[in-house]
């Protein structure tokens, strides 16, 4: 097979796995009517994700020149059947930490997540509430990063104790490679709940690699919850559920409800110890 098919082919099959059926099935649509390559270089696209995947398309579309928009629209199309066949094949699997029984095969929480952090090999998406004291989880950033992974931290930077800002989750992770991007929810712009004045926060603690495999937990990132606390979670593999969490905190970030977060200078950890 010729390269620059390989390569488009590639590309198609990705095409499918990671935009909805709709959207799949739009850009089909749309492919269909237009004369060629350059006039589908016209084409908008509703997420910036789906923008670079329809820009790189073109690209690939342009180096084959025997391809008409009536055959890519077909191969989009298969692509994305193919994708919904496959994403219905997904496991879940228990994750505890705490007392075992004989009777319930799980595995523990840090298992889980490691092994999350350490498939990644495109993108890896970590969010957690509190963060501390979990050098061998830093360490797995880094190694994704080397591994070329788009790391994406999501982290709660108004500390455990609401309204307390106890200890900062970027001094807890140490020293973290350039290629590691950390967001967080602007305080000011949270909702008030209540007449007291208080905000939401960030409760979220999940980990998802490449779209294809998540954990789900109640567990934050820090060595209390991964080792001593009872906490449970799903590590779920395949299926569209590891592409919507991902899809989901993608979308907050394109709209500007999570922000980057630069790492403050001067801060001091607390003296707060184990952060549940």
């Amino acid at each position: 097979m010729r390269p620059e098919l390989a390569a488009l082919l590639d590309h198609i099959s990705l095409v499918g796995q990671e935009l909805s059926p709709d959207s799949v099935g739009r850009l089909a649509d749309r492919i269909a009517r237009v004369p060629s390559a350059i006039a589908a270089g016209r084409l908008s696209a509703s997420t910036p994700r789906e923008r670079v995947l329809l820009h790189r398309l073109v690209e690939l579309w342009s180096q084959v020149a025997d391809l008409d928009a009536a055959a890519l629209s077909l191969a989009l199309r298969a692509a994305q059947r193919t994708a919904a066949e496959v994403a219905g094949q997904q496991t879940v699997e228990l994750v505890w930490t705490g007392p075992r029984t004989d009777e319930v095969p799980v595995r523990r929480n840090d298992q889980a997540l490691r092994e999350v952090i350490a498939s990644a090999e495109r993108e890896l998406l970590l969010v957690s509430y509190a963060v501390y004291n979990v050098p061998k989880i830093a360490e797995g950033l880094a190694a994704a990063v080397t591994r070329g992974a788009a790391v994406r931290l999501v982290l709660e930077f108004q500390g455990a104790a609401e309204g307390d800002q106890t200890f900062d989750p970027l001094i807890a992770l140490g020293e973290l490679p350039e290629g590691v991007h950390v967001f967080h929810w602007p305080f000011e712009k949270r909702p008030q709940f209540g007449t007291g004045g208080k905000r939401g926060y960030i409760h979220v603690k999940c980990a998802v690699a490449d779209r294809h495999l998540a954990f789900v937990s109640s567990a934050n990132l820090t060595a209390y919850a991964m080792g001593a606390n009872m906490e449970l979670g799903v590590l779920i593999r395949g299926g569209l559920v590891p592409q919507r969490i991902a899809a989901h905190f993608e979308q907050l970030v394109s709209k500007g409800v999570l922000k980057p977060r630069s790492r403050p200078e001067g801060v001091v950890r607390s003296s707060v110890h184990n952060p549940g």
